[in-house]
């Protein structure tokens, strides 16, 4: 049986199958094996659901890096514009708007870009900015505004993704607790019959090793083994 502490979600889905099939394929036994099948079914339910969670976090993980690119290379075309206005970046009025390079954006942190963004588009839009450059600027603030909006929803996506993890270990520990609850019951019904018991669940990891192990052909004595 798998152990509660070290189980893998794959480990208790293999053994979940076959310990339904090997007790459903006991006469003797066979309705007992419905202890494991109903929570083996919520454990698939549950990942499918994560999955789609997780398909839909990658989506929105690639949809806020796109984001965040065009961004920074708007903002450093914008610099440019910027530099170009003022004949050079050390301009009073050049330092107002771009008190840092926009080149240094593309180092900042998910957790610092927002403020920063938020706080360059206040800038642009601010009325002491030269028309021209707030003209200039229009595309930078929407693209930190779609930024914005990509990493928000990326937030609530990695939140999402949470619960639903969270939900399949709720759904793993119903299946390993299931098991327990069938051992018990087929001990019961074969009361000193250790290895027919055993017989009912998959062999631990380390006897799987054993037993390919014992399958591979031995490599020559003078040759070393190929592993």
């Amino acid at each position: 049986m798998v152990s509660l502490a070290t189980a893998a979600v794959g480990d208790v889905i293999n053994a979940n199958i076959y310990i339904i099939a090997r007790v459903g394929a006991d006469p003797r036994v066979e309705q007992l094996a419905i202890v494991v099948i109903d929570a083996h079914e919520e454990l698939l339910k549950a990942l499918t659901v994560r999955n789609g969670v997780a398909n839909g976090y990658q989506m929105a993980l690639a949809r806020r890096d796109t984001a965040r690119q065009q961004f920074e290379a708007l903002l450093v075309a914008f610099g440019l514009t910027a530099a170009a206005k003022y004949a050079g970046r050390t301009a009073e009025e050049y330092l107002r708007l771009l008190p840092k390079a926009p080149s240094s954006f593309a180092a900042l942190s998910e957790r610092d870009l927002p403020q920063a963004a938020n706080e360059l588009s206040a800038r642009i839009l601010d009325p002491k900015t030269d028309p021209d450059l707030a003209k200039a600027g229009a595309p930078v603030v929407a693209a930190a505004k779609a930024y914005l909006v990509a990493a928000d929803v990326l937030r609530k996506s990695e939140l999402a993704l949470a619960d639903e993890q969270k939900a399949v270990q709720k759904a793993k520990l119903a299946c390993i607790e299931g098991q327990s609850k069938l051992r018990g019951l087929l001990t019961a019904a074969f009361p000193r019959q250790s290895k027919l018991l055993a017989s009912f669940f998959p062999p631990t990891k380390k006897k799987a090793k054993v037993v390919e192990a014992s399958l591979e052909p031995k490599a020559p004595e003078d040759q070393p083994s190929q592993s």
